[in-house]
């Protein structure tokens, strides 16, 4: 997993992702502004599925006749690495949380992307979740963002603000 330089101290953290990429964004002082905190991809995004499994799915008898099935993999390889990719994520934001780096945190992911993570965030983290957002914007530019989560921006302020 790749990441750059985390910058302490930010109020709000916006940590958006999809099933191979993340990162975290926080409102920077100009308005409309946003600054990537930290980025991560995971290993297995760029992998063929054949390249991280077997090529083919196993075979199984058939017990009355001579016939043969394929065995369908319970799990792709891809959706294990998604779910590890998810894991690590939801660790580094946990780890973050116990430093104090972040005060609120919103989650901004496709649906099923959203939910994993969500359930992954250890109870400190968790409580600090400000907003839910189910958006995939793992490729929009931070100089894009502002029209994508500006009112996402500002809820997140008012239900800090009490």
């Amino acid at each position: 997993m790749e990441s750059q330089a985390m910058v302490a101290g930010a109020e709000v953290w916006f940590v958006i992702a999809d099933a191979g990429r993340a990162r975290i964004v926080s409102p920077a002082a100009h308005p409309g502004g946003w600054k990537t905190v930290r980025a991560l991809e995971s290993v297995v995004l760029h992998e063929k599925e054949s390249d991280l499994g077997r090529d083919r799915p196993g075979r199984s008898f058939e017990s009355a006749t001579t016939a043969r099935h394929a065995i369908e993999r319970r799990a792709a390889a891809k959706a294990r690495g998604a779910q590890a990719f998810i894991a690590e994520l939801a660790d580094l934001v946990d780890a973050a949380a116990e430093e104090g780096e972040f005060s609120r945190l919103v989650l901004v992911a496709p649906t099923p992307v959203l939910h994993n993570l969500a359930a992954s965030l250890g109870p400190d983290a968790a409580g600090r979740v400000a907003l839910s957002v189910a958006k995939d914007l793992a490729k929009v530019p931070d100089g894009e963002l502002a029209r994508h989560l500006g009112p996402a921006w500002l809820a997140a302020s008012r239900r800090g603000a009490g």
